[in-house]
């Protein structure tokens, strides 16, 4: 069984190098106290029961994506492709295309996304921010 750590970075270093049309995103395992826009942040893990299939551990994680967006709408140009499927930047393949992440779980997979998204501030920053919702199984 591998530890939570190991899961959030496991997360985290699924999105670095996605990019976007102001940038390249930034994968955090927990939230930084200084960001690095656009961004992915694996946010709240909940635990789940014991599966009874393998006797696997189910966690399940929120992960936060946020663009930069002058409103609600300005950022989402930049959203859609990482919330789409099967294009280069999908954050959905990046999770799923290494569904071990590199020996930490047995599996995962993306259950869905917010929508729509929130519009909030973060360092003063307006930002568009979707929540990804994992599971994985350890």
């Amino acid at each position: 069984m591998s530890s939570l750590a190991a899961l959030r970075a496991g997360l985290a270093a699924r999105f670095n190098g996605l990019t976007t049309t102001t940038g390249t995103l930034t994968g955090y395992a927990r939230t930084p106290s200084s960001y690095v826009f656009p961004a992915a942040v694996v946010g709240a893990a909940t635990k789940g029961p014991v599966e009874t299939f393998n006797g696997d551990r189910r966690w399940t994680f929120d992960i936060k994506i946020h663009v930069l967006a002058s409103d609600p709408l300005a950022g989402q140009p930049e959203m859609d492709p990482l919330l789409s499927d099967h294009l280069a930047n999908s954050v959905e393949d990046a999770i799923e295309g290494d569904p071990s992440l590199g020996g930490a779980c047995d599996s995962l997979s993306v259950l869905g996304f917010t929508d729509p998204g929130e519009w909030e501030q973060l360092q003063g920053e307006d930002v568009l921010t979707y929540v990804v919702k994992v599971e994985c199984l350890t």
